[in-house]
């Protein structure tokens, strides 16, 4: 699944969607935490993150200024 955030990465923020987020929250699902997952540059909307470790994980903002969303 890591991969397809990649692959989302180099697409416009406007692109983006949901599908992001989703994969976010399969990501916490399946592995129980989002540690070292790289998050940058996508605009992530309604994941669930309450009790999430997110140690060490990249969460900087996407090109268009919308960040985490």
């Amino acid at each position: 699944m890591t991969e397809l955030l990649d692959n989302g990465r180099g697409r416009p923020s406007v692109e983006h969607g949901y599908w992001p987020g989703n994969l976010v929250n399969l990501l916490r699902l399946l592995r129980g935490d989002l540690r070292n997952v790289d998050l940058s540059k996508l605009t992530i909307r309604q994941a669930y993150l309450e009790q999430v470790d997110a140690q060490d994980a990249s969460l900087t903002p996407s090109t268009s200024g919308r960040g985490l969303g």
